[in-house]
């Protein structure tokens, strides 16, 4: 699956009046600040592996490219309640047409916090460390 970063971001959301400024793009990546209500790039992103794409409540998915075909699994994670969210619905778009091991990351049924990104992140189960141990945990439970 390729990787995509601030470039397509701001072709994918920003040139299409997508962005609602949630910021997750800020906290991520360096390249983008937020101002007077709007989100704006200061540079091109120089990452080999950009992770503000991934991470835009805007951007849209292949579920194809990402679980079935390839990995026969699927961890999904949202910065909000994991009740009716992101994993919810794919859920029930995998449940209908390839079923396979789903691990949900998220806010669960509790009231958010306040605080960074990265604060949050760790609070919540959100950091890279939890989403390699979900995407173990769904794999395992492969048929």
């Amino acid at each position: 699956m390729q990787i995509l970063g601030s470039s397509e971001l701001l072709e994918d959301v920003h040139t299409k009046d997508l962005c609602v400024d949630c910021g997750a793009c800020v906290g991520l990546c360096p390249y983008f600040v937020s101002h007077n209500g709007k989100i704006a790039r200061l540079f091109a992103c120089t990452l080999s592996q950009g992770r503000c794409h991934a991470h835009c409540p805007k951007t849209q998915v292949d579920l194809n490219e990402l679980s079935t075909g390839k990995t026969g699994a699927l961890v999904t994670i949202e910065n909000h309640s994991v009740i009716n969210g992101l994993g919810s619905a794919v859920s029930e778009v995998l449940t209908a047409r390839c079923p396979v091991p789903l691990e949900r990351i998220g806010v669960q049924d509790e009231f958010g916090e306040v605080g960074t990104i990265d604060s949050l992140m760790k609070r919540f189960g959100m950091t890279a460390a939890d989403i390699v141990a979900a995407a173990h945990k769904a794999i395992a439970r492969k048929k």
